[in-house]
């Protein structure tokens, strides 16, 4: 998958006639328009299971929120190898979120947080506590100066593992006041793919 490919990629969810998720797979979305989508499912297995008829939604980074839309299977093709492509009508579309109320959630695992100190590596080790597709927040061993940017790295673990390798920009640094030897740090993500985004926006709540 191309990089261009990576960011069109999103999670469809089939749904039932209460917009309960029956099981969910992901897509690639080749286009959404006002009245109609197109979908490329790469797992045969899984969209041998799609008719004309069913209900799906997915979800998508668009202009800074992240817009939800739900629709019915109006034909299924494939050619040759290719894989199997849906088109979806009768869309209906709500805004989650944006990007000022994403949603955040208390966690506790190790981060690490590395930059270039005078043409060497200089790496250090903190907890998250506090998460979200827009940012996170750490605390990690007081530092002299920390700097703007930075290489961000963990990975998660559960409900499924997804490791991340991202840059991080530094908003604010405070004091622990239990513990003049702690900074906890406020960093935004810089540069994420949807997939990335979205993954984050959600991954607590799978």
């Amino acid at each position: 998958m191309t990089d261009s490919q990576a960011d069109r990629r999103v999670t469809v969810e089939l749904t039932d006639e209460d917009e309960e998720t029956l099981t969910s797979s992901d897509a690639l979305l080749e286009f959404c328009e006002a009245e109609q989508a197109a979908l490329r499912f790469y797992s045969l297995a899984w969209s041998s299971m799609l008719k004309p008829g069913m209900n799906l939604r997915f979800c998508r980074w668009q202009q800074g929120e992240i817009e939800c839309i739900a629709g019915k299977i109006t034909s299924l093709e494939q050619v040759s190898e290719e894989p199997v492509r849906v088109r979806v009508t009768q869309l209906q579309r709500s805004i989650l979120a944006n990007r000022r109320v994403m949603p955040r959630y208390s966690v506790e695992f190790p981060v690490s947080l590395s930059w270039n100190v005078d043409g060497s590596v200089k790496e250090v080790i903190g907890v998250c506590f506090d998460i979200g597709a827009g940012g996170m927040r750490v605390r990690a061993p007081k530092q002299e100066l920390w700097p703007q940017l930075f290489h961000i790295s963990f990975e998660l673990t559960s409900p499924k593992i997804r490791e991340f390798l991202l840059t991080g920009k530094l908003l604010r640094v405070s004091e622990v006041a239990r513990d003049e030897l702690i900074n906890e740090i406020a960093v935004r993500f810089e540069g994420l793919t949807v997939d990335e985004r979205m993954t984050l926006a959600f991954y607590f709540t799978q």
